[in-house]
């Protein structure tokens, strides 16, 4: 018995670690930019200066430093494997501190399991394959909470733990405002730490150590927020007005597309059993500030939050693993000898069931979910687009269709019109070098010059018709000039080439 409960146990630390990396870093360059991806990068307009970029952003400026950064190495930004990198380890440095975090406060077993739902959560591995600013915010939430602990906890980390929990806590909402949220179980860190040595003769040092770490806590908040407030406009204000009142979004339906099949019914029936393991401590205490402020906002004061319901899943986790706890301590109150076996089985055949969702969902190419209906065990995944979606494989290979462009000998403007979203096709065919058509610019157009249509098989924009007509028409109407597969032989676009006397012949 031992035995098989040391491997089971050894197998759910291997599925982890495993997990974790897998899921963050396998065909993490297959996918090109999306949206919200390229407005995360240092692109600064002429002869602008990176303070002004920064202060008219509508996030923090942490995720936009770590582009600047990496425009030292690839000023064209010509690699998306090596933009999400950064991003993607700090997606995977966040589980291991969130399962350090965890093990102080409700020990090992509970971190475990807590950890591995993070692993396996389809919102946070689709953040750890983007580059953008919520795997930072992540990471930076969970540090901050877990080097507190360890200053609550360790006598070692006792003063350390203290600098660096409220440093990196600024650092978060440096990152992102959802970085907030960490404000709440933060202070109740830090006062159950100065009540600990509330009796100490030393009580006036630490006084000043607290005085000290706060200001290192406020200081880097006000160099850009003060700033960042002033200079505010109305772009930035609209941006914040249209989340809290704007067109109401639901966080279930998300959290279903990114975690399809039966797994919020698997959430539902371990956070209720999970009220069976509620204590009256400082550890739950310190989980309930974490999850409730975070959970009352968005949802309830946020009209339209999207994604943002990331911050609280993060305290959701733990009460699901104290669901897992709840039914082992069911089975080993019938089951004395073999429950605890039963429940670890349980939890290796859990997790490998979400791991597989996962990697079928974000890694497997042979279908594309959400565009296109991915086949999993029973199941049949599919979805319509949702708004705020993200972090899914896209690849239209644009890099080979602009390349495709630029070795064009034509004569004159090269102009293209495309089913994608304009940000996308803004990056990938820039506007010095490709002009975009619309009919108003038809007069524009010289006799010699080419209209090439750009035909993406699954667009971001989700977009069903071009120039009037549909992508189906134009696929079974149309010859194209060139059809551009991934690796494995799979369309991604279909390029076609229109001359202006192609508008007077009833097109396509």
């Amino acid at each position: 018995m031992k035995k098989i409960d040391k491997f089971l146990t050894f197998f759910l630390i291997v599925l982890l670690v495993g997990t974790t990396l897998y899921l963050r870093l396998a065909n993490l360059g297959y996918s090109n930019f999306q949206g919200d991806e390229i407005k995360t990068l240092c692109l600064l307009d002429q002869d602008q200066d990176l303070i002004s970029f920064l202060l008219g952003q509508r996030k923090g400026p942490v995720q936009f430093l770590v582009t600047c950064l990496l425009r030292y190495f690839d000023p064209n930004f010509s690699s998306e494997l090596i933009l999400r990198i950064p991003f993607s380890l700090a997606n995977i440095f966040a589980v291991f501190l969130f399962y350090k975090l965890i093990s102080l406060h409700f020990g090992k077993r509970i971190a475990i399991y807590s950890s591995l739902l993070m692993a396996v959560n389809g919102l946070i591995v689709a953040f750890g394959r983007i580059a953008q600013y919520q795997s930072i915010t992540i990471m930076c939430t969970v540090g901050a909470l877990y080097f507190l602990s360890e200053a609550v906890y360790t006598p070692k980390w006792r003063l350390l733990g203290l600098y660096l929990g409220l440093f990196t806590a600024s650092i978060g909402i440096l990152a992102h405002f959802d970085g907030l949220f960490v404000i709440p179980p933060a202070i109740f860190l830090v006062y159950w730490w100065y009540k600990n040595h509330k009796l100490n003769s030393e009580i006036w040092s630490y006084r000043r150590h607290l005085l000290v770490s706060s200001i290192i806590f406020l200081v880097p908040l006000a160099v850009f927020y003060i700033p960042y407030t002033l200079a505010l406009s109305d772009y930035q204000f609209d941006y914040w007005v249209g989340r809290i009142s704007g067109n109401p979004s639901d966080s279930l339906e998300l959290f279903k597309l990114y975690n399809p099949t039966i797994v919020v019914c698997i959430y539902i029936a371990l956070a209720i059993l999970s009220l069976f393991r509620i204590r009256r401590n400082h550890s739950f205490i310190f989980l309930s500030l974490w999850l409730l402020p975070a959970f009352v906002f968005i949802e309830l004061v946020m009209s339209n939050p999207r994604t943002h319901f990331y911050i609280y899943l993060l305290p959701l986790f733990v009460f699901i693993a104290l669901g897992i706890e709840s039914i082992r301590s069911i089975l080993e109150r019938f089951l004395p000898l073999s429950g605890h076996l039963i429940i670890k089985s349980g939890s290796v055949l859990l997790f490998t069931f979400l791991f597989l969702l996962s990697h079928a969902i974000f890694i497997n190419h042979q279908e594309e979910y959400p565009w296109e209906t991915e086949s999993f065990l029973s199941w049949e995944l599919s979805s319509e687009m949702l708004p705020g979606m993200m972090g899914f494989s896209y690849s239209c290979g644009w890099r080979e269709i602009s390349q495709f462009l630029r070795e064009y000998q034509g004569k004159g403007m090269t102009w293209y019109i495309s089913n994608e979203k304009d940000i996308i096709n803004r990056f990938y065919l820039p506007i010095n070098k490709y002009k975009k058509f619309e009919l108003d610019k038809f007069n524009k157009v010289g006799e010699d010059e080419s209209i090439f249509v750009i035909l993406c098989e699954r667009p971001q924009s989700w977009s069903k018709s071009l120039l009037g007509h549909s992508l189906y028409d134009w696929k079974i109407k149309r010859t194209p000039v060139k059809i551009f597969l991934d690796k494995s032989q799979k369309v991604q676009a279909f390029v076609y080439q229109l001359k202006k006397d192609d508008f007077s012949n009833n097109f396509p």
